[in-house]
């Protein structure tokens, strides 16, 4: 019991990091802020909050099946990762 509500209450940071981090005027976490880049939807607009959370949640649960999502990046043509393609939205240089 423990151990799920461990697992429960990262899978809702990561999520909720992914979401706010990722949603509005900055578009990018800490580490894609560095790097230059930035989350845009496929009409290269800032990312709402509700496409965020949803990129998040799915970006977040990726993690858990890191094998499969790997693969999926690998072999798309545009090497766009799992939650971006379900959320519609791209990882841009700035």
């Amino acid at each position: 019991n423990s151990l799920c509500a461990l697992f429960g209450c990262w899978f809702a940071t990561a999520s909720l990091y992914f979401a706010l981090s990722e949603s509005g005027a900055h578009g990018a976490t800490l580490g894609k802020r560095l790097m230059g880049l930035r989350v845009v939807s496929e009409a290269k607009k800032p990312v709402g909050l509700l496409r965020g959370l949803w990129r998040g949640v799915v970006k977040t649960a990726s993690v858990v099946v890191l094998p499969i999502a790997g693969v999926v990046v690998l072999n798309s043509k545009d090497k766009r990762a799992v939650h971006d393609m379900l959320a519609q939205t791209r990882v841009v240089k700035r």
